[in-house]
């Protein structure tokens, strides 16, 4: 770091001052070579001998209301004659600037070099103690629009899109602490991370900028980029470049399709899988993922040695210092399925290790049954009623923060009036977890070549084989019991089996996942086993709901019909 130390007379030299002066601070931000070092003239008085790049000077005065020239010429010239580069300035009355030399000598238009000056910065601190005010301007001329993001102590962007030349005008107020500060493209690849610690600088006022070159390979110069922290006394401070803080990421596989029962994972083209032998209904624990940089994730067949002959590929990128979830579902290789919905990797971000608040259980659920209707979760034990509304497949609806206990879940359709399934779902020992509940598998299996049933399941943080909810039925009481149908699916007729309590006459009806009633009809039943036949001959296919009451107990379970 260096500082320089002006006279009042050399800087007013050859001027005569009115009443008013403005105050200024000179940067040396132009990484090309031919200015690595320049002396600065005003008007034809030298007042910064060798300056460097990336040095600076501290606050001092100069003219108000009237036109003067700065002029940088090589080091060592007797006078402006031949100068690389001349400006004429017009400061206003009491104003506070920063004028910064930054573009490319060979530039044109708006990255060409200039003396470009910063009305209306901050000498001194105005904010509160204990913080400290920050600016920051762009000056890397080779570099694209972007966003500045803290990720350690904010973990949130500072300054959105700012281009070459522009800073952010009114300082930002920060605590005076250690941050990480990130440059990111407006694709989220991140240019570069920095060690920011203003923990020293309680009270300051600081500009931080942008400099060097992204890409020193294409360019004249060689400077790498990065950011320097420049304080109004001329001191400049260089920020030290950190690794780029990864993501969290678990990876859950929930595809059912029957060739996808086991996969390799591979990230980019490694010389072996990230996940060897992922089983379906697998999850991986959360691990650090490359963040801020676009890489590859192909899905092969078990025991691959290369991503050649891959199954899926797709391109990613994770922002840094955040955690998602990422699970595959779909159907993909060989085999008939209904519907056929292409294989994907579903990207969740903002997802949780842990739950926020460590006396309750975070919880949430994603639809991952491709032939399963849009679904509304219910919850009918507690109380705690519609927890999740139209879930269609592919979709996740945020976390669900409950009280640990023991739930009975319903899955119902859009409308919340017609329950396909119900599972048991105790959560009474999950404090301080997050967890995700899937749907999977196949509501119809014979029509998705004979893959997995539906069900729910459970992926915890700690990853390994999902946990599968109890199915029970939904019932007001025992009075029927072993409800089951066949054949599955059904065509023209549909059989019940039954045990029943109570010889009574029974209401038996069939709904659509809209919550139509599609047929009804009315049956004498006896004590004990019951086989009832139900014509289906009118009924179009898809999944439906049958469900059978006596006015005072109801049970109901799901049926397919082709």
């Amino acid at each position: 770091m260096k500082t320089f130390t002006l006279t009042m007379g050399a800087m007013m030299a050859g001027i005569s001052l009115n009443a008013q002066t403005a105050r200024v601070q000179a940067i040396h931000n132009c990484p090309d070579p031919a200015a690595a070092t320049v002396d600065v003239w005003l008007n034809d008085n030298l007042l910064i001998p060798n300056f460097n790049f990336q040095d600076a000077s501290p606050y001092i005065n100069a003219p108000t209301n009237m036109n003067f020239d700065l002029s940088l010429t090589a080091p060592g010239a007797m006078d402006t004659v031949g100068a690389i580069f001349k400006k004429t300035f017009n400061l206003p009355s009491n104003s506070t600037s920063v004028v910064v030399a930054s573009g490319g000598l060979a530039e044109t238009g708006g990255t060409a070099f200039d003396l470009r000056a910063y009305v209306g910065q901050e000498e001194a601190t105005n904010q509160g103690a204990g913080e400290v005010s920050v600016n920051v301007i762009h000056g890397a001329y080779d570099a694209p629009m972007v966003d500045i993001y803290e990720s350690q102590v904010l973990a949130d962007e500072l300054v959105p899109d700012l281009s070459f030349g522009d800073y952010i005008g009114a300082y930002a107020d920060l605590p005076a602490a250690d941050f990480d500060l990130q440059v990111r493209t407006q694709s989220m690849v991140v240019a570069g991370q920095f060690d920011g610690d203003l923990s020293g600088l309680s009270d300051s006022a600081v500009i931080v900028m942008a400099s060097g070159y992204l890409d020193p390979s294409s360019a004249v110069g060689t400077t790498p980029f990065g950011l320097i922290a420049v304080l109004p006394s001329g001191t400049v401070i260089p920020l030290a470049s950190q690794a780029i803080t990864p993501a969290r990421l678990q990876v859950i596989h929930n595809c059912a399709a029957t060739d996808a029962a086991s996969v390799d994972v591979w990230l980019n083209q490694g010389t072996q899988p990230l996940i060897d032998d992922f089983m379906f209904r697998t999850a991986s624990t959360f691990i650090d993922a490359p963040a801020g940089e676009f890489f590859d994730v192909s899905i092969a067949l078990p025991s691959s040695t290369d991503t050649t002959g891959a199954l899926y590929r797709e391109e990613f990128i994770l922002e840094s210092s955040k955690t998602y979830i990422v699970v595959a579902s779909g159907t993909i290789g060989s085999g008939t399925y209904s519907p056929a919905t292409a294989f994907d990797l579903a990207v969740i971000p903002d997802a949780r290790e842990m739950s926020s608040d460590p006396v309750e259980v975070d919880v949430m659920v994603f639809h991952g049954a491709t032939d399963a209707p849009v679904v509304d979760v219910l919850e009918t034990q507690v109380g705690a009623g519609t927890l999740v509304d139209d879930l269609a497949y592919g979709m996740s609806d945020g976390y669900l923060e409950l009280t640990p206990a023991d739930y009975d879940l319903g899955i119902a359709d859009m409308t919340g009036a017609t329950t396909l399934f119900s599972y048991n779902a105790d959560l009474s020992m999950l404090g301080g977890s997050a967890i995700t509940v899937l749907a999977s598998g196949f509501v119809d299996p014979s029509m998705n070549n004979m893959g997995s049933n539906f069900g729910l399941w459970v992926a915890t943080a700690a990853g390994g084989a999902l946990l599968e909810l109890d199915n029970i039925t939904s019932v007001e009481d025992n009075t029927f019991d072993k409800l089951s149908a066949f054949p599955v699916p059904a065509d023209d007729q549909l059989t019940l089996t039954f045990d029943s309590k109570v010889a009574d006459q029974l209401n038996i009806n069939l709904y659509s996942t809209d919550g139509r009633l599609v047929q009804s009809s009315t049956q004498e039943v006896v004590l004990g086993a019951n086989q009832i036949d139900i014509d289906l001959n009118n009924v179009a296919t898809g999944l439906y709901t049958i469900s059978i009451s006596n006015g005072t107990a109801l049970q109901s379970i799901p049926v397919m019909v082709k």
